[in-house]
């Protein structure tokens, strides 16, 4: 377990305030062995406390509060979390199918800035990957999107393919990390103007099993003549680790 987890968790045991000595290193949330609401109860006693004295450990920013709020920690070096501030379970809750909330997506593909951090090679937008699980293949109980390097080979397929906007959701020949994914794609520098959540169809959106069995991944990429754009894959999993959208990422980013 690393350092940090256990600093973290002690803390929350002994009901300390001083949070800033979390700092240290990346926590390393998804492998630890705890209940699924531990990821929740690091963000609400630890993240937004320390950020009102400009702390936020270990969170790295806190941004907001409540509904407004989003936390971005850092899992490692290549692996960063996005996590909202108030008690949203996951792709289920049909809170997400509701306006007013923040553009979760955008601030995950705003997070890959933590990632490019201090590299001698910038990363290509096509290099970055958000993954967000189904309900059955999390680990946390919490709502968060995992910002991370595209995995070798799911570059390599997203790169074959002729990327066609107007195309709605077409299936992919190959399967990915043993599961089958269709692809769509969008234009934008960003995510700013996009609703993820509103490309999957009005019957799945409006029923929280069906969404529970979703996981969605938004790679960057380039449309024609350079235009900068996203694939969106889509799995649904019937059983576990069909719609574990994290696997299409690599945490050791190599080239």
């Amino acid at each position: 377990m690393p350092i940090r987890l256990r600093l973290a968790l002690a803390v929350l045991a002994l009901g300390l305030t001083a949070a800033s000595a979390l700092a240290a290193g990346p926590l390393d949330i998804e492998r630890w062995q705890f209940s699924p609401g531990d990821l929740w109860r690091v963000v609400t006693y630890l993240c937004v406390p320390t950020a009102a004295i400009g702390l936020p450990a270990p969170c790295t920013e806190v941004k907001g509060t409540g509904k407004d709020g989003i936390a971005l920690l850092p899992v490692s070096d290549n692996h960063v979390l996005t996590i909202p501030t108030f008690r949203i379970i996951g792709i289920e809750s049909p809170e997400l199918q509701r306006p007013g909330l923040p553009n979760y997506w955008q601030a995950a593909w705003d997070a890959r800035r933590l990632i490019a951090a201090g590299r001698v090679r910038p990363l290509d937008r096509s290099e970055i990957g958000i993954a967000l699980n189904s309900a059955r293949d999390r680990s946390q109980n919490q709502l968060h999107f995992h910002t991370g390097c595209l995995g070798r080979s799911v570059r390599t397929l997203i790169a074959s393919l002729e990327p066609n906007p107007n195309a709605g959701w077409q299936w992919l020949m190959k399967p990915l990390a043993g599961a089958r994914y269709r692809i769509r794609w969008i234009r934008g520098e960003d995510l700013a103007r996009s609703d993820v959540f509103s490309l999957l169809e009005p019957s799945l959106r409006a029923s929280p099993a069906a969404m529970g069995r979703q996981t969605l991944v938004v790679v960057g990429t380039r449309l024609h003549s350079g235009v900068p754009g996203f694939a969106i894959l889509n799995a649904q999993g019937q059983r576990s680790g069909e719609a574990h959208g994290e696997s299409l990422l690599d945490f050791s980013c190599r080239p």
